[in-house]
């Protein structure tokens, strides 16, 4: 494997080649790796590409994943290494004619159409998808949902960079709600109670109204900007990470935008009422708790 690069922008991780295939992978820096598709005596045999290499005098197999394969090859031949490209015209002739290949190339083939497959899932008009990182491979094919990331080319400005859901070079695109693109408007830490237990989270103020509208009682609500606000947010799950078990998991008469059952979070029982201190958390925030509090019908508060 030889390193690729660099590359314009790209700085969280490495691309590999292969210098006897010629296919890309990404890396972590100064990690050792192995090509996705190349075989040495590491790898079982026929653990990839039984399909078209089937074992004694068994019949190839035209599944509907080896189907996939091929229409991928013929999506993307022109993007494939030279040698990869070539062992996948064999395959597809294999395919056609109904012909055993060698186990050796039919396994090289269905693990560059894995590759083929999780670079098809980050396909854009607006990028070139330039390498990936397949958990499992050569091995065992696709053995879990970890990677070192997918690197792709943004076209308009030329950076290459892991694939996320915008250009991190660019600027956020309008009614973009990421983080970046967020991270210096309003944003809301809030506190309400409920029968026992408090819940402390994050959001606009329709999230408030919503918990208020489910029978809440709302204590504070702090304003802040995006960035600041979800800075809190984390050192107060970082200060209630640590509780011990409660009944919260098997009550049922909380409000459902608590959350339920084992996806209700930061909620917490009163017991801990003097440690859920928001100012404490978001200095220097703006107090808008009164713009949540019930109020008689005329009530000239403006809306948040």
């Amino acid at each position: 494997m030889e390193w690729v690069g660099p590359l314009k922008g790209n700085s969280k991780a490495m691309v590999m080649q292969c210098l006897q295939c010629g296919l890309l992978r990404t890396c972590m820096p100064r990690w050792k790796t192995r090509c996705h598709a190349c075989l040495d005596e590491r790898t079982r045999t026929a653990e990839l590409g039984f399909e078209l290499a089937p074992a004694g005098r068994g019949s190839v197999q035209i599944t509907p994943e080896i189907e996939d394969y091929l229409a991928l090859f013929d999506r993307y031949r022109d993007q494939l290494p030279e040698e990869i490209r070539q062992i996948c015209v064999v395959a597809k002739v294999s395919a056609k004619l109904g012909h055993r290949m060698n186990w050796y190339y039919a396994s090289m083939f269905s693990a560059a159409m894995m590759v083929q497959q999780r670079m098809d899932e980050f396909r854009h008009p607006d990028w070139e998808i330039f390498a990936t990182d397949v958990k499992g491979l050569p091995w065992f094919g696709v053995t879990g949902t970890e990677s070192h990331g997918t690197i792709g080319k943004h076209l308009r400005c030329g950076n290459y960079q892991k694939m996320g859901r915008e250009c991190q070079f660019c600027p956020p695109d309008p009614g973009s709600r990421t983080d970046r693109a967020m991270r210096d408007r309003p944003y809301l830490l809030y506190l309400v109670w409920f029968d026992g237990f408090f819940k402390f989270g994050i959001g606009q103020p329709a999230r408030v109204h919503t918990h208020r509208r489910q029978g809440a009682r709302v204590i504070r609500v702090l304003r802040g900007i995006h960035q600041d606000v979800k800075a809190a947010e984390k050192r107060l799950k970082e200060r209630f990470k640590n509780l011990p078990p409660s009944p919260l998991m098997d009550t049922t008469f909380l409000p459902r935008s608590f959350g339920i059952g084992e996806k209700r979070t930061e909620v917490v029982p009163d017991l801990y009422a003097l440690e859920l201190n928001l100012d404490e958390v978001l200095r220097d925030a703006e107090d808008v708790t009164v713009r949540y509090l019930p109020r008689p019908l005329g009530s000239d508060v403006p809306p948040a």
